[in-house]
C-alpha cells in the first residue's frame, strides 16, 4: 500500500487500512494536477498547498497514518463517523477523511481566510468537508452543540505546537462531547530529536528578535514586530507614565511567552509588589502576543501526556515516520531510521520527525 508507513505499527485493522490507502491514492491523484494558482484562494494557503504538492506522498503518508488511529477502534462504519479536523489549515486532513468515506467531516480553524480556502479547495475536487467553523476550540463546541453533532473522533496536525495554554485547551477539549471520542494529535516540533530542536530553537530566536516583512503568503493574523518588541510596544502602551524605560525593557524580557493581558497583569503586579515574573525556563520558546500563538513551542511529549492524562483522556506516545521521499538517497536514509524507530521503543523519538499522541477521552 502505497500510500502507507511500510515499517510503522498500525492499528489491527486490515479493512480500515486499506480505506485509507485507498481514498490516499485518489487524493494523490488528484492534488497531483492542481492548478494551485488558478484557484481563488490566498497566497497563503497557496503558498502551503504547493508546498504539500513538492512532498506530497510524504505528506498524505503521514495523514494516513494520524486518521488510522482515530478511526480504528470505532465499531461503526465509516459512513456514520463524525470526525473533527482541529485546526485545518489548507484543509488536506478533510479532503482525505472524505476520499476514505468518513460521513461527516468538521472542518475546524481559527483563521476565517483558511475556513473559506479549504471551502474552495474541497469543490475544486468533490471532496468537500460537510461543516465548517471558524474559531477556536469554544466555538467548535458551541457549533457542535447548537447543530447536535456528536464527534466521534478528533485528528489535529501541528496545531498543538501553537495553542497558548494547553491544559485550558485539553479541558475545552474534554467538554466537546458528553460521550466517548478518539483523538489524534501530532506536532513536527520534537524536541527529543536533536536536529529538529536545533533547527527551531533558531527559528523561535529569529521571531523574538527580527522584524518581519509581509512577503507572499503571509499570514494577516500574525504580527510583523519582533516578538520582544511587541511586548515592549504593549508595555509602552499601557504603563508608559508608570514605568521607566529600563522596567519596561526588564518586564518585555521577563514576560517572553506571555499573551497581552497575561503581560498587563504582570506589569500591574510588579508595579505593586516590585516583583518581576518568573521567566519562562525554555531558553527559546516564545509567541506572539497578540494572539498567543507560539512559534512552534518545544514540549515534551510525556509532559503532554501527563497533561492530557490529567484533564480524562487516555494518552499514548508514539514516534512517527519519515515515509518514502521522491529522491532515492533521502527514501533510503528514511527508511533506515524508520527502521530504527521501530526497534529503538521511547528512544525512537530521537529519530521522529514528529510524534503523536493518540487516545481516548474517558
Amino acid at each position: 500500500m502505497k500510500m502507507m508507513y511500510k515499517f510503522a505499527r498500525f492499528p489491527r485493522d486490515k479493512k480500515l487500512l486499506q480505506d485509507i490507502n485507498r481514498g490516499a491514492t485518489l487524493l494523490f491523484d488528484k492534488l497531483s494536477v492542481l492548478d494551485v494558482d488558478a484557484l481563488d484562494v490566498s497566497d497563503y494557503n497557496k503558498r502551503y498547498l504547493k508546498r504539500y504538492q513538492h512532498k506530497l506522498r510524504t505528506h498524505l503518508q503521514r495523514l494516513a497514518y494520524l486518521l488510522s488511529w482515530t478511526l480504528h477502534s470505532e465499531n461503526k462504519p465509516l459512513s456514520e463517523i463524525v470526525m473533527v479536523d482541529y485546526g485545518g489549515g489548507s484543509g488536506l486532513l478533510s479532503l482525505l477523511a472524505k476520499a476514505c468515506g468518513v460521513g461527516t467531516v468538521i472542518y475546524n480553524d481559527i483563521f476565517d481566510v483558511s475556513c473559506q480556502d479549504a471551502a474552495t479547495v474541497g469543490e475544486k475536487l468533490s471532496l468537500k468537508p460537510d461543516h465548517f467553523v471558524a474559531g477556536d476550540i469554544d466555538a467548535l463546541n458551541k457549533y457542535l452543540t447548537s447543530n447536535n453533532l456528536k464527534c466521534d473522533a478528533l485528528v489535529s496536525c501541528d496545531v498543538l505546537e501553537h495553542i497558548y495554554d494547553l491544559e485550558v485547551f485539553f479541558k475545552s477539549l474534554h467538554q466537546l462531547s458528553n460521550q466517548s471520542f478518539n483523538y489524534v494529535i501530532s506536532t513536527h516540533a520534537n524536541p527529543m530529536n536533536p536536529i529538529i530542536n536545533r533547527s527551531l530553537m533558531k527559528l523561535q530566536v529569529i521571531a523574538e528578535t527580527v522584524e518581519k516583512e509581509a512577503g507572499y503568503g503571509h499570514k494577516s493574523r500574525d504580527s510583523l514586530r519582533s516578538f520582544l518588541n511587541a511586548r515592549k510596544d504593549i508595555l509602552e502602551e499601557a504603563f508608559q507614565d508608570q514605568l521607566s524605560q529600563t522596567e519596561i525593557d526588564k518586564l518585555a524580557s521577563y514576560t517572553r511567552g506571555m499573551h497581552k493581558s497575561d503581560i498587563e497583569q504582570s506589569a500591574g503586579l510588579y508595579m505593586a509588589t516590585k516583583q518581576m515574573p518568573t521567566p519562562l525556563t525554555h531558553p527559546t520558546n516564545t509567541c506572539d502576543p497578540y494572539t498567543g500563538n507560539w512559534a512552534d513551542r518545544l514540549t515534551s511529549p510525556f509532559e503532554i501526556q501527563n497533561l492530557l492524562m490529567d484533564t480524562g483522556f487516555t494518552a499514548t506516545v508514539l514516534s512517527c515516520h519519515h515515509g518514502d521521499p521522491k529522491n532515492l538517497p533521502k527514501r533510503l536514509l528514511a527508511n533506515i531510521l524508520d527502521i530504527m524507530m521501530r526497534v529503538s521503543g521511547r528512544q525512537g523519538l530521537r529519530l521522529a520527525s514528529y510524534f503523536m499522541l493518540y487516545g481516548t477521552k474517558k
